[in-house]
């Protein structure tokens, strides 16, 4: 955790204070033994001993920063910070000593404050897990020169609010004012709990305090308007009122009109206001899009001395905050193209004197960009390629033709850089020319088309969220009411800009594109290549160049007859793609159907989920090859009781189903979703459900909502007007409910239920009858059904011949190749000690130790880790691993069903890294050549110990689980190195382990089957245990076998191959995996027993359908070789 922006403070003055002394006693040399963390801001404080008529112009000095031992080298330039005053700030990279020095040359008039300076710090790792910015300062992908990444190779997606005064008096720091309602801390708070990681800003705003008398502002000549908001005219100051630049005092000349910035003379004070801020974003792991000042100033119309002063301008921002996170803007110039070639002339020079002592980048290499009038391809990167990292496009026209623009970027041949969107379609603002929403769209699905499209269109560095309240309070142009859409009020306070338009769906846009099932950095825009038709990029596409996966984007149509959505083409031929949908209101994946494409490689689109075009829908498609779909077998049931079909949070609930009674009623003016918008009811006051289900334990939720009493549009509320019971199994489990009574009208009620089921039929009977207590007519919204679990114990002495197989003994595993072993075999302490002699010890974090987390292991002792932010930090671990390693440990998981926990491995963005997913072992490689791949197989267990290993060896990825091998995967590439590594985590979000690990080992080549298995048998006694199957004599499946327990999760065969249903629920065709070649023998049995379908099939991974049967609940059973395995499917 990094400690508090005040101690920090402290701190730096305690290192800066003797700094001074240096400069007063004339030493040259400056030493000290402070450490600092890496990428924390280390200030050093210079006096100079000469007087300056201007400092800020006169003074040119520059620090070189080195590491010790290494190449790593830098260049920092000092900057006046007021009276004789001068700091440098510096940021070690990586962990080592380093040691700074005035570069000599740089200095005039011999002054003794600066000459022969130098001094020494030390650095250790951060925590990344406090704040992603500690991954190191964000660069272009070296690989795909397409996307950004932090330094340590964790990619980096920007996804960043607009306000652009945000630096200035019009947010308060720590409390709310009248302009914005909010203050500057709470409201980047909440940003980031949305899921932001970025501010668009602009550093100042020199000419403000008077751009609003009549005629000053030449965006708008002869009138009397100042920037954006009235409400913030100018207050684009600092808190105590000073100005960025200093006003020219009569007797100077002007260009225009007195008042008149003199951009040579810069004011501290004001600079020191936005240190705290910039400082602020900082550690909350923000990262900025910086830019240096806006186009309508006057400064390309100055005379040419004060012209030359933009250099020293952009040299002081670079100085005082290039030691942030950030991508640096020359200047926002976003519309009037007739100035541009003024403006590119100031950034020419600048850029040409700056990279004199930079070699063409930024002190630290943070990517550069200049705010585009339409698009740079047209314009700065056609005349200064050399200034910018970063291409992206802005302002008019904000809509698809911007998607456009960055396909056109993408595909230029010229230049090959990341780009985004950084100043899209701003809801609410009202409409003009480059603002229009298109028809059949809404402020909320025009803003959503213009972030997804955008990326999908080739702006794979990020995207940029803008809005009504860019300036800190709302502005508005106007709107003809037939046009629709929202205008915000004239001076809305920014606080309002936090829950309007679903801004929050940045944050899913950001989950969306680094999900983990995909890598996106191998996309491509292909919405003109493999869509029938994008209607002029309205919906778009990115594809892999092998064609196994795309991201995609299906825009929205609210008119009475959508436009056809397209089909995608220029697939695999013949190829079957597993098609998700993502919803973009909430984050999730909903699984569709696996579509195989036809001869031509065409893929018929699916319907969207519930047949909702007034909705944004993104998805993703994955081939076979690409990918396995993770699928869930437990049973789950959803019923929307007086509704169709619907799907609610990435969950299909059916239509309504098993009722014997009622009417139902579809009220979508109370604002509810599906499926709470919908409920039967009953006349006759009683009603009952009959759901077929196999005996034993199930969880189940009622939801409730009134809908009519007190409800929009419905009858007047209040106690008592509705009243019923509710009955599981005969038994009175809901006495006289009231939903009004406990939540009110269209409102959510939940209740949940644990139900025994022993006659194969849940029975939920509702009565409002006066008998009972009742009055009106009972109902209900939506019904769940989850089963209760149930785990087998195996009798050890009679079943142990089945259980345990012996197998033959193998040869020893040689350990010449083992590069890394750490037993946590500790007692005490924080260190975890590597035993292969190589030198990599670990360091357990955030509070876990040996003295307090330690548990019996499989060998000797064993580590627990929490789930929740423990892990162990190591060194460099892979960098002798190119052509192959091993990895294994033994793990006690107890939340294996949950999502990705990382391990053990060097990063989720290089290296490898073996993880623990939805019951699977996972195992992810990346290679500097062909990407990466991630891949979770075979079946994990909770709360039993089990073998983890995987193997690469340059051409295919092995999965093994207690020495067996569960998967294999062709893979080729040499493995791309990462400086970090971890155990206990991925390194990546909150992916931690919860469970018990032991003995930890790397090798540095790709371990065969018979020496993982060694390696299992010297751990396990010299014995594989391999879970049995049930074996029968018979060849054929007996009637008397019904009752048996159903399996509900994947199980494994007698070869260690997973058995599992997908999908499941299904509509009619459906695969049960896992099953070899060979002669079979399955049953299909409905709910009520009957037998209705038996054959005989050889298919591996054999197909049914069931499209022809009737919804409800069955049990296939399949026998092959004398092992029997009953599986629950649920048609619907």
């Amino acid at each position: 955790m990094n400690p508090p922006m005040e101690s920090r403070i402290s701190t730096i003055y305690r290192f800066f204070l003797l700094v001074v002394l240096c400069s007063y006693t004339n030493i040259a040399a400056f030493a000290q033994t402070k450490t600092h963390a890496v990428m924390e801001v280390v200030e050093v404080e210079f006096i100079s001993q000469q007087q300056y008529n201007n400092p800020y112009m006169d003074v040119d000095v520059w620090v070189e920063l080195k590491k010790s031992e290494s190449s790593q080298v830098y260049r920092i330039p000092i900057f006046w910070d007021g009276g004789n005053v001068f700091r440098a700030r510096l940021v070690a990279t990586s962990p080592g000593n380093w040691t700074w020095n005035i570069i000599n040359e740089t200095v005039g008039n011999a002054d003794q404050g600066f000459l022969g300076k130098s001094g020494s710090f030390t650095a250790n790792a951060a925590d990344v897990s406090a704040n992603p910015n500690n991954r190191g300062f964000i660069q272009v992908d070296p690989v795909t020169n397409r996307t950004l990444q932090y330094a340590d190779g964790t990619p980096f997606f920007y996804t960043a609010d607009t306000s652009w005064s945000a630096l200035t008096a019009v947010f308060g720091f720590d409390n709310a004012n009248d302009i914005t309602g909010i203050s500057f801390k709470d409201y980047i708070l909440t940003r980031k709990n949305q899921g932001f990681n970025g501010l668009n800003v602009i550093a100042s705003f020199p000419d403000d305090s008077y751009i609003e008398q009549q005629g000053r502002n030449l965006d708008r000549p002869g009138t009397k308007s100042g920037l954006w908001a009235s409400a913030t005219w100018g207050k684009k100051i600092a808190p105590s009122g000073e100005s960025p630049f200093q006003m020219k005092v009569p007797g100077q000349p002007v260009t225009d009109a007195y008042p008149e910035v003199d951009y040579k003379k810069i004011i501290p004070e004001y600079w020191q206001a936005v240190d705290k801020r910039m400082q602020f974003l900082s550690d909350q792991g923000f990262v900025t899009l910086f830019e240096s000042v806006r186009r309508h100033e006057r400064w390309p119309f100055r005379p040419q001395n004060e012209k030359d002063a933009f250099y020293n301008y952009i040299r002081y921002l670079w100085a005082r905050y290039g030691c942030y996170n950030m991508i640096f803007s020359w200047v926002h110039h976003d519309s009037q193209g007739s100035i541009y070639p003024n403006w590119r002339e100031l950034v020419k020079d600048a850029h040409n004197k700056l990279s004199k002592q930079l070699g063409n980048q930024m002190p630290y290499g943070q990517p550069r960009t200049a705010m585009s009038f339409n698009t740079t391809l047209n314009n700065w990167e056609k005349d200064m390629p050399n200034a910018l990292d970063v291409q992206n496009v802005s302002n008019a026209e904000r809509d698809e033709t911007m998607h456009e623009w960055l396909r056109n970027i993408h595909n230029s041949q010229k230049s090959t850089k990341p780009a985004l969107n950084l100043e899209p379609f701003y809801p609410g603002w009202g409409l003009h020319s480059s603002n229009e929403i298109n028809q059949g769209l809404t402020d909320i699905t025009m803003a959503q088309m213009q972030m997804y499209g955008s990326v999908l269109s080739g702006g794979l560095a990020g995207h940029a969220w803008g809005d009504a309240w860019y300036s800190g309070a709302a502005t508005a142009t106007g709107r003809r009411q037939s046009d629709g859409g929202t205008i915000v009020p004239n001076n809305d306070p920014q606080k309002n800009a936090l829950n309007s338009f679903e801004s929050q769906s940045m944050g899913h846009l950001r989950n969306f594109i680094l999900d983990a099932g995909h890598d996106y950095r191998q996309l491509k825009p292909a919405a003109h290549t493999n869509l029938s038709d994008s209607q002029g990029f309205i919906h778009t596409l990115s594809i892999s160049d092998d064609k196994k996966f795309a991201l995609g984007f299906f825009t929205a149509d609210s008119r009475s007859s959508p436009s056809v959505l397209p089909k995608i083409t220029n697939l695999i031929a013949s190829q079957s793609y597993a098609f998700e949908w993502w919803d973009v209101t909430n984050g999730k994946w909903i699984f569709a159907d696996d579509i195989k494409t036809d001869d031509k490689g065409t893929l018929q689109t699916p319907t969207v989920p519930n047949k909702d075009r007034t909705k944004n829908w993104a998805y993703r498609i994955q081939s076979d090859a690409a990918v396995e779909i993770e699928t869930n077998n437990d049973f789950v049931l959803r019923i929307n009781s007086g509704g169709e079909e619907v799907f609610h949070d990435g969950d299909s609930f059916s239509a309504d189903t098993y009722f014997d009674t009622g009417r139902e009623l579809d009220r979508p003016q109370t604002g509810l979703e599906d499926p709470y918008k919908t409920f039967r009811y009953s006349r006759s006051q009683v009603m009952n459900y009959d759901i077929p289900l196999d005996d034993g334990e199930y969880t189940v939720e009622l939801h409730f909502a009134e809908l009519w009493f007190g409800a929009t549009g419905g009858g007047s509320g209040g106690a008592g007007k509705r009243v019923f019971d509710i009955r599981f199994e005969g038994e009175l489990l809901e006495d006289n409910l009231d939903v009004f009574a406990e939540v009110g009208a269209e409102t959510l009620l939940t209740r949940t239920y644990k139900v025994n089921v022993s006659d194969g039929i849940l029975d939920i009977d509702f009565s409002s009858l006066a008998s009972d207590g009742g009055t009106r007519h009972p109902i209900i919204n939506a019904i769940e059904i989850v089963e209760t679990p149930i785990s087998e114990e195996v009798e050890e002495e009679e079943e142990e011949e089945d259980i345990v197989e012996e197998i033959e003994e193998s040869e020893p595993l040689e350990l010449d190749s083992l590069v890394g072993h750490w037993p946590l075999d500790e007692t005490n302490g924080t260190n975890a000690k590597d035993t292969s002699g190589q030198d990599r010890d670990g360091k357990l974090e955030k509070g876990i130790t040996f003295n307090n987390d330690k548990t019996i292991g499989q060998i000797e002792g064993a580590l627990i880790f929490d789930g929740s932010d423990d892990y162990i930090r190591l060194p460099d671990i892979d960098d002798n691993l190119q052509s192959g390693f091993s990895v294994s440990s033994w793990v006690r998981p107890i939340n294996a069903e949950g999502g990705y926990q990382g391990l053990v491995g060097s990063s989720t963005a290089g290296g490898f890294m073996m993880f623990i997913h939805r019951g699977k072992l996972g195992f992810k490689v990346t290679t500097t050549a062909n990407g990466s791949k991630l891949l979770s197989q075979g079946s994990i267990q909770n709360n039993v110990w089990q073998m983890v290993t995987c193997t690469f060896d340059g051409s295919a990825m092995q999965w093994y689980i207690n020495g067996i091998n569960v998967h294999t995967e062709s893979f080729s590439g040499s493995l791309r190195d990462r400086s970090v590594a971890w155990i206990g985590w991925s390194g990546w979000s909150k992916e931690y382990f919860k469970g018990a690990m032991d003995d930890v080992r790397l090798f540095n080549k790709a371990l065969t089957q018979e020496e993982v298995l060694s390696l299992f048998k010297k751990a396990n006694g010299g014995k594989t245990a391999i879970a049995s199957t049930a074996k029968t004599e018979s060849s054929e499946i007996e009637k008397e076998d019904l009752q048996e327990s159903l399996v509900l999760e994947p199980t494994r065969a007698e070869s260690d191959q997973i058995w599992n249903v997908y999908p499941n629920p299904t509509l009619g065709r459906f695969n049960i995996a896992g099953i070899p070649q060979g002669e079979m023998d399955i049953m299909v049995i409905d709910f009520m027993g009957r037998v209705i379908s038996t054959f005989k099939t050889d298919q591996g991974n054999p197909e049914l359908n069931f499209t022809g049967y009737p919804d409800g609940i069955y049990t296939v059973k399949v026998l092959q070789k004398g092992v029997q395995r009953n599986f629950k499917v649920v048609k619907r």
